[in-house]
């Protein structure tokens, strides 16, 4: 069911801002005034943000909203974190972290969420109106506020986010080199290719002599390549765009994800990668004082795989039929043997939210390794290929000049 963002007045005299699930505007009108509460307006809330998912608000507009990175996000809940630790009420600091915020797009997130926390609104549902925060960080405000240790949660989160944005940053960095491989590649090809084999077309066809098949075949193709250039790139261009609009569908993004985890060895990387997501937001939960069964759906959502989400995110049914965990997980398939032997761990200790953080650390460690060796190995191919293509265009060129110097002369 929609949610629906509503401006009410209590007996008090006092104005606020609800947020309420109904069918329709009817619906939550009737809820507001079962409470006693004056209803002046009522907006749906568009795209509302579910569990690790990207989502907006009817009542921001997308100019508004803006952008915040990783790296904001964390600069506020760290220093939030400290304030509160401080002993600070939560109005106040974020009334603080207001003034002291440099992201445009940050600070007026802030604004609106202490505008909400004074109208009596949770921050767990306050930020969920904003993009940029991570679907499990609602989830993790959520047990913080439950528990009564909102600081310790914001600090809990903060260590596990910070774990993940070195990941991702050292990830990024030592894919640059490979990237600049790459481009270096399609882009010799494509100047050999358009502007050092055309030249030779003219100078070919003078031969009397039939040309060797590697010749024509190169040939033909820069050829092909010169005058239908537009017609290529377009072709090219209206593909990307036809799989990039296909795999956002749902069930055609879940097989795209399903099938990049059966790539070799790039597959098992991804795996990896999505497991760890899921254990590290699961053990912050868990942490929090989350119960499991509840915690499971939002660290699955915390997952980028959809195939692994869909995967891991219906073992909380099993877990409040009374079945163990770690049965439930080894029935999906999908999660190594070690994650399970902890998992099962920790079910027995009882120290569930240890082991499965244990397995985050574990994972990111292997998948740090497997990507220098696989980028390690990754860099000689790309050298070995375009020194292969290289060597075949100028093959291509000479075995006519042999050919031609083997005829004898009168």
């Amino acid at each position: 069911m929609p949610d629906f963002l509503c401006q009410v007045g209590d007996p008090s005299g006092s104005l606020r801002r609800l947020r309420v699930t109904a069918a329709d505007e009817a619906g939550a009108r009737r809820q507001l005034a079962e409470r006693g509460l004056e209803v002046f307006g009522v907006r749906r809330v568009r795209g509302s943000v579910g569990f690790g998912g990207r989502g907006g608000s009817g009542v921001l507009s997308r100019f508004r909203r803006g952008r915040a990175g990783n790296r904001d996000v964390l600069l506020f809940n760290q220093e939030l974190a400290a304030l509160l630790e401080a002993g600070l009420p939560l109005a106040e600091s974020l009334a603080i972290m207001e003034e002291r915020m440099e992201n445009p797009a940050l600070r007026r997130a802030v604004k609106e969420i202490l505008t909400s926390v004074r109208a009596g609104t949770p921050m767990s549902r306050a930020v969920r109106d904003f993009p940029f925060f991570p679907g499990v960080y609602a989830a993790c405000l959520q047990a913080g506020e439950t528990s009564g240790d909102l600081a310790g949660m914001l600090r809990r989160f903060t260590a596990a986010m910070k774990v993940a944005v070195r990941a991702r940053s050292n990830l990024t960095a030592a894919l640059v080199y490979p990237a600049f491989l790459l481009v270096a590649l399609v882009g010799t090809a494509g100047f050999l290719l358009l502007g050092v084999v055309p030249d030779f077309i003219p100078f070919f066809s003078g031969f009397d002599q039939e040309l060797p098949a590697l010749t024509t075949g190169l040939l033909g193709a820069a050829e092909f390549l010169r005058d239908r250039l537009l017609w290529v790139l377009g072709g090219v261009g209206f593909l990307g765009l036809a799989f990039l609009v296909w795999s956002r569908s749902p069930r055609a993004g879940i097989l795209r994800d399903r099938l990049m985890l059966r790539f070799p060895a790039i597959g098992e990387v991804l795996r990896l990668y999505g497991v760890s997501q899921f254990s590290r937001a699961l053990g912050t939960l868990l942490a929090g004082g989350m119960p499991l069964a509840g915690a499971i759906p939002v660290a699955a959502g915390a997952v980028g795989n959809r195939h692994l989400r869909r995967a891991v995110a219906p073992t909380a049914r099993d877990v409040r039929e009374g079945r163990r965990f770690v049965d439930a997980l080894a029935d999906t398939g999908e999660i190594p043997g070690f994650a399970l032997q902890l998992v099962r761990v920790g079910e027995s200790t009882g120290d569930l939210a240890r082991m499965v953080t244990s397995i985050a650390d574990f994972n990111d460690e292997v998948i740090e390794n497997r990507v220098t060796v696989l980028l390690s190995l990754l860099t000689p191919v790309v050298l070995v290929i375009l020194g292969g293509f290289v060597a075949l265009v100028l093959l291509a060129i000479y075995l006519p000049l042999f050919g031609l110097a083997s005829v004898p002369q009168f």
